[in-house]
């Protein structure tokens, strides 16, 4: 977890690497949480989880990203539509300026009518039945808010987005979440675990990072997690392996202006995330801060209550000239 003056511009990726020490290994086996840590291990994901695959394209020039969502979805209970949030058209972000259009919708191959049920929910009528799994693509392009402090933004290269695209709103066992999105800065999204593979188009020279891992040039992929972070920028970079026990893959990525040394960021992640290491063993494979929005990997938010208790004894303490914890 990165401190906030330093993430409004940030995004520092995390990648366990533990053998057999999250909450699911990669055959999806649940395993036990570790001795330290203050919550149980989470259950392996569904094995039908959502699946998406994302065509991302960022002009920097045009204050714009555009692309595509293909989504492969299977609900566990019957239901009688397709949910897509466009959270970027929520009240806060859209007095900063930002906008999202998305449409026209695909089910299985045809045009599907859809409608607008206000101006974060896109409704697809589909009647689909428990376990069938539907394929649904959609285009999007988002309009850039200039300077916003909340989870997309733009300061000219400078870009963060996190729940940036249309996203499906499936809680399983209870349905679509439907409810408004929060009047103040904060985050509201409700999405389900899922699999993601992004291919991101940016201009020649512009550093781009992002959820998951890299799986060729623009590309990455991110599973069992339930949202996918970009952050564009001229950055310096600092790439280390943490241990919590097992490698976990760190990238800290700052852009030009800000006032935070790469190295300095880093230090203070690792600092910040040392007591936690129990933690993030059990509860997921990845942690993203992307501007003032984190990823949720399995029992994360649990995990960042802990980081934040940590954080005001760890300054504290420094405060007061003791070594930190």
């Amino acid at each position: 977890m990165i401190r906030p003056a330093a993430a409004a511009l940030l995004l520092a990726a995390l990648v366990a690497g533990c053998s057999g020490g999250s909450s699911a290994t990669s055959a999806g086996v649940p395993a036990a949480a570790p001795a330290g840590c203050g919550t149980a291990a989470y259950p392996a994901p569904a094995a039908d989880r959502p699946r998406y695959t994302l065509q991302l394209t960022i002009d920097p020039a045009a204050h714009r990203v555009q692309g595509t969502v293909a989504v492969a979805f299977t609900p566990d209970i019957a239901t009688d539509r397709l949910v897509f949030r466009l959270w970027a058209n929520g009240p806060v972000l859209r007095r900063e300026g930002a906008d999202m259009v998305a449409g026209p919708v695909t089910v299985d191959g045809a045009t599907a009518a859809s409608h607008l049920a206000d101006p974060t929910t896109l409704v697809v009528p589909k009647t689909i039945a428990a376990g069938a799994t539907v394929h649904a693509s959609l285009r999007f392009r988002l309009t850039l808010p200039q300077r916003a402090k909340d989870r997309i933004s733009q300061n000219g290269t400078a870009i963060r987005l996190g729940s940036f695209f249309p996203l499906l709103p499936w809680e399983p066992g209870a349905g679509w979440a439907l409810q408004p999105p929060t009047l103040a800065n904060g985050e509201t999204s409700s999405s389900p675990i899922a699999d993601f593979d992004a291919t991101i188009h940016a201009p020649p020279g512009l550093g781009v990072v992002a959820g998951g891992v890299p799986a060729g040039p623009g590309r990455w992929v991110a599973d069992d997690v339930r949202d996918f972070g970009v952050a564009t920028g001229d950055f310096t970079y600092v790439r280390r392996t943490a241990h919590a026990p097992g490698p976990v893959r760190l990238t800290v990525a700052v852009p030009s202006g800000v006032a935070e040394q790469a190295n300095q960021a880093d230090d203070e992640a690792q600092g910040e995330r040392r007591p936690c290491a129990a933690c993030v063993r059990a509860h997921g494979h990845a942690v993203d801060a992307a501007g003032t929005g984190e990823r949720r990997s399995r029992g994360l938010d649990r995990l960042l209550d802990q980081i934040h208790r940590h954080r005001a004894v760890h300054r504290r303490r420094r405060a007061q000239g003791h070594p930190a914890l």
